[in-house]
């Protein structure tokens, strides 16, 4: 695997300057905070062909036409996320030639990402086609502190001569071709630009000003039809450096605040300039401070793997904000235009978890959204004919967005994806005043979906699932997917429980939501009947789950010895993948994951022995889980191999195609290795359990989580387990099959030989 860094424990350093990858340092130099995302596009700009320089603001989309499939005609819009206008270009004109690092020779280059500071510095000498050098520095940082504001540094230094330097640095809204420009408007140093989306009618506002200190001889504003721009000109002397700081603030029409975007975001531009550079890198450098110290990993012994961990915990942050329920996480987030910036499954089984237990503020905010677009659900269950709720497979607005029949029409265990997560969000954080005011109207719509779904078949004496794909993408159409009815069983299960405890627990409130409803009084029986009833495919010969009622008649396969020439899968026609054992990703071992407890030892094991090697992991959605089962079945190099899989998936472009967008799902799956692999913890029922399985490679692994309101911070040694309860009141745990009681303020020790290894 080719290593495009070296393994650094705080930073990504790109140390040399290498124009064919750029697309994919845009990627990895990524900025953002979860409401404005940057790509890494050079100030300068690059060449079209080597570029993707796009913006997003998070609340921001519209819609496009589609072309659906026959049948899902009713999908006749694709909500997209929406590149903004670019607020970072700044063109540099040195003695009267324009910087173009492909222009001239680059001597000297280096480009990093602090991941301390979650702020990205790029240096480098220039020289023209006259031999003249020029030392160039750029900063840049997406403010952590504040959600709208944004700024960044350039500095111009002639190393081997004197003359003039031109600054040309704008709000440019030229290249977006999807917006109106509504409004512009100049200020002495800067000025703000407006856009409005076709067809949402969301409005943005950008406003910039900045601040010159050298040599300051000329500047003033310039404004067309879609840009403004500030213009700076300056005599610089040989070894003295002309610094621009530029401010921006952006604003939409989506934000909780109700003023007029251009308002709010002219006061905030000035608020910064006011504040100055130095203070506003302060307060950003403060608040992600707070990330690491609330959700730092630490690894001795492996830079690799400690690099790989700590860029995706920071992207996780860059990339969601969690202060608008109205916002989820896509898939890319807002590093890049990837899948378009919807929102699909994996904020449930991979997202959500991550911010349950390291940020649960942020982990709520994304149930919440679930509860918000709620009526998007029953439009789209309406619409094929079933009853509550069918959650849609690719989504902003709510609605179904897939015009995709084998996706959108049948990958329906996003369903009961948000149904598991209600469950796990309630468990884990013991809110369950949540539970009451949107969880159980999610759970009962969740329900009669799958009630109104399934097919009584009277040869099996059990309810079916049919015509479904599950997890596994290249299994389309397929009856009764093992994940899918195990998952549907236990949304049915769940929603009995729940209801029935608000029966008895909050009897007026349940008589609003059931008169809200028009609930019948023998629903819950009857999801009780199905779930008890609910077909399970299972092949006794092998001990094995079955993947759905077919699979076993499939072509067999072992994908390492597929000859290289025939792969990936993008080889084969549809005919042959859907004929083959080949999966994408993983369907029965996630299905064993998330349902850890309904599985002995030894099932977990035949299942993984069986369906592993048949894995192409073409979804980055398949390592992680695949290196969490790995570590508790008992296999250190599966698990151990995965995880730097999972870890540097991006950083190493493993898939070939980071230079689209992070694989979100895959950083936040690269956080479930670490705890829920190596460390083992689990969640049943609101009990937390470790089996610790530290990799011989590593030295010492050390994390922080939060459970039910209290800080812990696990340490992994060689030879022992240390738990500390660091707030909150005591807790029991279960480490390693027995139970411990924590003390706040207490470490408990728990000694190697209590604690299983890999």
């Amino acid at each position: 695997m080719h290593r495009y860094f070296t393994p650094e424990e705080w930073a990504v350093t790109e140390d040399h300057y290498q124009p064919a990858l750029n697309r994919l340092m845009e990627t990895i130099f990524f900025t953002g905070n979860g409401y404005l995302g940057l790509r890494g596009v050079p100030e300068e700009g690059a060449p079209a062909e080597l570029s993707t320089p796009v913006n997003f603001v998070a609340p921001i989309y519209d819609l496009v036409k589609s072309y659906p499939d026959y049948h899902v005609r009713n999908v006749t819009h694709c909500s997209v996320n929406v590149a903004c206008a670019n607020w970072y270009g700044t063109d540099i004109l040195i003695n009267g030639i324009r910087f173009d690092p492909h222009a001239g020779k680059v001597r000297e280059y280096r480009r990093t990402l602090d991941l301390n500071t979650a702020t990205v510095t790029r240096q480098l000498i220039w020289e023209d086609a006259h031999g003249e050098q020029t030392a160039l520095r750029f900063t840049r940082f997406v403010s952590m502190d504040d959600r709208h504001l944004a700024a960044l540094t350039v500095e111009v230094c002639p190393l081997n001569w004197s003359g003039p330097v031109e600054l040309a640095t704008s709000i440019d809204a030229s290249g977006v071709k999807d917006q109106m420009i509504t409004d512009y408007g100049m200020l002495d140093d800067g000025g703000v630009l407006c856009t409005r989306t076709q067809v949402t009618g969301f409005d943005t506002a950008t406003a910039m000003r900045a601040l010159v200190s050298g040599p300051l001889t000329h500047q003033f504003v310039e404004t067309t039809d879609d840009t403004v721009t500030l213009h700076v000109t300056a005599q610089c002397e040989e070894g003295h450096t002309l610094r621009l700081e530029k401010f921006v603030a952006v604003c939409t029409s989506r934000d909780v605040e109700t003023a007029p975007a251009k308002v709010r975001a002219q006061a905030k531009v000035d608020e910064s300039m006011t504040l100055g550079y130095a203070e506003l890198h302060r307060r950003h450098c403060a608040k992600v401070a707070e990330i690491w110290q609330e959700g730092d990993v630490v690894i001795d012994g492996d830079p690799a793997a400690q690099q790989g961990i700590r860029f995706c915990i920071l992207n996780m942050h860059q990339n969601y904000a969690g202060t608008d329920a109205r916002v989820n996480m896509a898939a890319k987030g807002l590093s890049g235009p990837g899948y378009g910036g919807l929102y699909w499954w994996d904020t449930e089984m991979y997202m959500m978890p991550f911010f349950l237990y390291t940020a649960p503020e942020k982990a709520r905010q994304l149930v919440l959204y679930r509860y918000l677009t709620l009526d998007g659900a029953r439009n789209k269950a309406r619409h094929y004919g079933y009853q509550g709720a069918m959650f849609p497979w690719v989504t902003i607005d709510g609605e179904e967005r897939s015009g995709d029949w084998e996706y959108g029409m049948l990958e329906q265990h996003v369903t009961s994806a948000v149904a598991h997560a209600v469950r796990h969000y309630v468990e884990v954080s013991g809110d369950e005043e949540f539970l009451w005011q949107y969880g159980v109207e999610l759970l009962v719509e969740t329900s009669r979906f799958w009630a109104s779904r399934v097919t009584y078949s009277t040869r099996k004496g059990q309810y079916v699932i049919n015509h479904v794909t599950g997890p596994d993408e290249y299994a389309v159409g397929v009856n009764n997917n093992c994940y899918t009815n195990v998952m549907a069983q236990a949304n049915l299960a769940y929603g009995v429980e729940v209801v029935r405890r608000m029966q008895a627990e909050h009897p007026a409130q349940w008589a609003a939501l059931a008169e809200k409803l028009g609930f019948a009084a023998e629903e819950p029986a009857h999801w009780a009947e199905v779930a008890e009833k609910m077909f399970i495919p299972y092949d006794g010969h092998l001990g094995i789950l079955e993947q759905d009622d077919s699979f076993l008649d499939r072509d067999p396969i072992v994908w390492r010895d597929v000859p290289q020439q025939d792969k990936p899968t993008g080889k084969w026609n549809w005919d042959r993948l859907m004929r083959s054992q080949a999966l994408k990703q993983a369907d029965v071992v996630l299905l064993q994951f998330i349902k850890h407890d309904m599985f002995d030892d030894e099932s977990k094991r035949r299942n993984y022995l069986f369906y592993e090697p048949k894995t192409t992991h073409e979804s980055s959605l398949s390592p992680c889980i695949h290196a969490i089962m790995a570590a508790e079945i008992g296999l250190e190099e599966d698990a151990f191999n995965y995880y730097l899989h999972a870890a540097r998936l991006d950083l190493d472009d493993v898939n070939g195609n980071a230079d689209q967008g992070l694989h979100i799902a895959n950083t936040a799956g690269s956080w479930l290795c670490i705890v829920s692999g190596f460390a083992g913890m689990r969640q049943s029922c609101g009990q937390l359990s470790f089996t610790p399985h530290l990799p011989t490679q590593w030295h010492r692994l050390t994390f922080a989580m939060t459970f039910r309101g209290r800080r812990l911070q696990v340490e992994l040694l060689p030879d022992a387990m240390h738990v500390t309860l660091h707030t909150g009141d005591a807790l029991s745990i279960i480490v390693a099959g027995s139970p411990v009681l924590l003390q706040p303020g207490e470490t408990h020790t728990i000694p190697s030989t209590a604690v299983a290894g890999v």
